[in-house]
């Protein structure tokens, strides 16, 4: 935060000859009351904050005035970034970065580069991260952050740098995709042509690989981070290169865990199928039963409705009959 000097100027028609008294009240707590400046006085605000100068006049005769200026703002410009990683590997990057005095009033601008300076991203925003969100834009490595803060003529520039660590595992370079050799029958090896460019990242990290192809009944290997060699287990139970540091118990213990994951997504897949034909039977036997109540409804409502008919049928040639009889009666045949 800088010293912020302000001057202020008194402006009124009334004459200072007139004046017995004169109060300066600056808004931070510090009043000046010695009347020895009428205008072009100087304050100096030492604290950020937000404040309401006033200046009170009192007159000869004991009559008083008070204005009240305009509001004057003194904002801190931070002198670091705050980080926050919650992780640093690219996987599940987290970091966010914000400001050590924020301001709501502060425009602050947000500069991504390289150690190269090459520009990958600016956002003008109070706190910044890198996320899930944003972090295709990044590699492994090293980068640097600058936070530009503005705020009318005061301008402020810090910087910090941050990792993002690998492992990025990717099978080519961007460039050049992988090549597979014809399989003609079960259980023939195939062989994956790589380019010579890998492609993925291991920034501060000492990495081991673990393919995996997708094939049930083919055990993951690892690889050589070095020679790029191909470490399988034959059918005598040796390695296909000695110099390899990887024993046979890392290697059990590897297709182990694969088997285990396979078998786990079997079970699922096997559960979810079994859960989706019992709601088929369970929607077919609701449906069923719907059709059988609603065919008993209708016959029962069909056999009331002609039992009513036939009832009122029956009332009604009784009562002609009564009325054929009675006007027998009356009339003779």
């Amino acid at each position: 935060m800088r010293h912020y000097i302000c001057y202020f100027y008194y402006t009124s028609q009334f004459p200072q000859s007139h004046a017995k008294k004169i109060y300066w009240d600056f808004g931070d707590g510090t009043i000046d009351s010695s009347g020895a400046k009428w205008t072009n006085l100087k304050h100096t605000y030492l604290s950020s904050g937000k404040f309401k100068p006033k200046l009170t006049v009192f007159s000869q005769d004991g009559c008083a005035q008070s204005f009240l200026g305009d509001e004057i703002k003194n904002v801190k410009l931070g002198k670091k970034i705050n980080i926050n990683s919650a992780s640093k590997c690219y996987s599940n990057i987290n970091y966010s970065f914000t400001p050590d005095s924020p301001d709501v009033d502060v425009l602050y601008t947000w500069s991504l580069t390289d150690l190269s300076n090459r520009l990958i991203e600016s956002v003008n925003i109070q706190s910044y991260a890198i996320n899930g969100l944003n972090k295709d834009k990044l590699a492994c490595g090293k980068y640097k952050l600058n936070l530009l803060m503005s705020y009318k003529s005061c301008v402020k520039s810090i910087d910090t740098t941050f990792e993002v660590l690998g492992p990025i595992s990717r099978i080519y370079d961007g460039t050049t995709a992988p090549q597979n050799l014809n399989q003609c029958h079960a259980n023939d090896t195939v062989f994956v042509i790589t380019p010579n460019h890998d492609g993925s990242c291991y920034y501060n990290n000492s990495v081991s690989r673990l393919w995996d192809f997708g094939d049930p009944f083919a055990p993951p290997c690892t690889l050589d981070t070095k020679n790029n060699i191909n470490v399988g287990l034959k059918i005598g139970g040796t390695f296909s290169s000695p110099s390899v540091s990887t024993n046979l118990a890392d290697i059990a213990k590897t297709q182990a865990n694969s088997l285990q994951s396979q078998a786990s997504d079997f079970a699922k897949q096997k559960a979810k199928e079994l859960e989706a034909q019992a709601q088929a039977e369970a929607d077919r036997l609701k449906k069923e039963a719907e059709d059988k109540i609603k065919a008993e409804t209708d016959r029962l409502k069909k056999e009331a409705e002609a039992k009513a008919k036939s009832e009122a049928d029956n009332i009604k040639k009784k009562a002609e009959e009564e009325a054929k009889k009675r006007l027998k009666v009356l009339f003779g045949n």
